[in-house]
């Protein structure tokens, strides 16, 4: 497979490709988000089973964090 010469593609292909791009990188962010999330989970579930509640408690604020505001 041949390298694509970009100064010489139309824009409408330049244009598809960043579309396509993007849309692939917002699916790996939220796949992130949610392994991020899931993860908090665990820790905040394996602190409290350890009885280390003010440790789970910053687990838990991370976790808000990271669903508020995403990754």
């Amino acid at each position: 497979m041949s390298a694509v010469d970009w100064r010489n593609a139309p824009p409408v292909y330049k244009r598809a490709v960043a579309i396509h791009v993007r849309a692939d990188a917002k699916r790996q962010l939220s796949k992130l988000r949610e392994d991020l999330v899931t993860a908090f989970d665990a820790a905040e579930l394996a602190l409290l089973e350890f009885q280390l509640p003010r440790l789970a408690d910053d687990v838990i604020q991370i976790a808000d964090f990271v669903r508020r505001y995403g990754a």
